[in-house]
């Protein structure tokens, strides 16, 4: 309901409502629409699995992803591989699933190189305008592709609504949580709202919700006020055309009309570029992602280095000192790593302590490179319990924007 009072995201400056699609008369449609998205993640992390170097994968085809969009590829790679030892839970990759998507709408400098959208438009263009590529296969159950370049970008700009909109509001509704999973006042009227709303509707394939009588929300509350306006800040920023996010090539094209040139400017060369070395400590990697975001530690260690291959080395030394971190320390900068005692192959140990328990490790550990090579590992441990811990370190240039 609150959508439909959201700017339809065209070309013109004219507001229209959010056309549900629920209805049984869409259902191929959407069958269709959602294996567009999917079959992005799908060929991402299938490209990712193809090589020991998952990036050196993602390059040959043309995509060139920031260290953000790396690890959500890596994590829905990993959350596929661990089905071997133990099931990831579902609203952790639901959550992982929300954020590739939601990276890549609200990328405020998207290029066909970096953007996973705007690299996958450009693939359509190639398969479905072009007839360079054949038609791409849809693995999401036995469908066949019946959707033109023009349903196709429809189908983008459709579910991008879509997801944004459930993103902002999942993550809008956790922002506040305190260490008891308690929301605040604002966020409690919303939630009540929404949880005693009936959706058995769409399940039943009917073409409309049943008149219950039920009356709309006060949208004047402080609660809805604020969240109107949270959406509204996010609509306008990045599902409009004149967004600096993908949607904006979206949105042109399916208005037919030129989209507006990116500048091209190469990045400053600093012929001596300095590096160092960032990581990531996730504890309870399979728990929920509200869990998860509580029991992470990032930091960045203190030795600055002159050589690429010098810190391309160091790389693996940080990520198991960062391993043994701990969560509580509140420490950005650490200057010393210990080596840990090493019964395995000479390179990964085959067991590390952690908060006192003895973690094995799973094989399941990744070194890649970016197009610059700079390196980037990480690794994933697990215990008797089932506990996972997951590290990642990686290598960046002193100042370097990249993310």
């Amino acid at each position: 309901m609150v959508m439909g009072r959201m700017p339809h995201s065209t070309l013109s400056q004219e507001s229209a409502p959010f056309q549900t699609k629920a209805q049984p008369r869409y259902v191929e449609w959407r069958t269709q629409a959602i294996a567009v998205w999917y079959g992005l993640v799908d060929f991402l992390v299938y490209v990712w699995s193809s090589d020991e170097d998952g990036e050196a994968a993602l390059h040959r085809i043309g995509f060139e992803p920031n260290r953000i969009m790396v690890t959500l590829i890596d994590d829905l790679y990993l959350y596929a591989t661990i089905k071997q030892w133990f099931h990831a839970k579902t609203d952790v990759v639901v959550d992982d699933l929300r954020a590739v998507f939601y990276t890549a709408i609200t990328d405020a400098s998207p290029s066909v190189r970096t953007n996973p959208l705007l690299w996958w438009m450009a693939l359509l263009v190639h398969a479905n305008v072009v007839k360079q590529y054949p038609r791409l296969p849809i693995q999401a159950g036995k469908v066949v592709d019946t959707l033109d370049f023009a349903d196709k970008l429809e189908a983008l700009d459709h579910y991008a609504r879509a997801l944004l909109f459930d993103t902002t509001f999942y993550r809008w509704m956790n922002s506040s949580r305190n260490a008891y999973g308690e929301g605040g006042s604002h966020e409690k009227e919303i939630a009540l709202w929404t949880m005693g709303t009936d959706i058995k509707w769409v399940d039943e394939d009917q073409e409309a919700a049943p008149n219950d009588g039920r009356k709309d929300p006060d949208l004047t509350t402080a609660a809805w006020q604020a969240w109107h306006g949270k959406l509204r800040e996010v609509v306008e920023t990045w599902l409009t055309a004149n967004t600096a996010g993908p949607m904006h090539e979206i949105l042109a094209l399916r208005a037919c009309t030129v989209p507006r040139p990116r500048s091209s400017q190469p990045p400053a060369d600093d012929h001596n570029p300095r590096y160092r070395i960032e990581y990531t400590t996730v504890h309870n990697w399979r728990d929920s992602p509200h869990q998860i975001a509580h029991d992470s530690l990032q930091g960045t260690h203190i030795t600055v280095y002159d050589d690429l291959a010098a810190a391309n080395r160091a790389v693996r030394n940080i990520a198991m000192g960062a391993l043994r971190q701990p969560l509580d320390a509140g420490v950005h900068e650490f200057r010393e790593t210990k080596a840990l005692f090493d019964r395995g192959n000479g390179q990964t140990p085959a067991y590390t302590i952690v908060n006192g328990r003895e973690f094995s490790v799973v094989h399941l550990q990744s070194e890649t490179f970016d197009v610059k090579g700079m390196k980037r590992l990480r690794l994933l441990f697990c215990d008797e319990y089932d506990d996972t811990v997951k590290v990642v370190a990686w290598v960046k240039t002193v100042g370097g924007g990249e993310e």
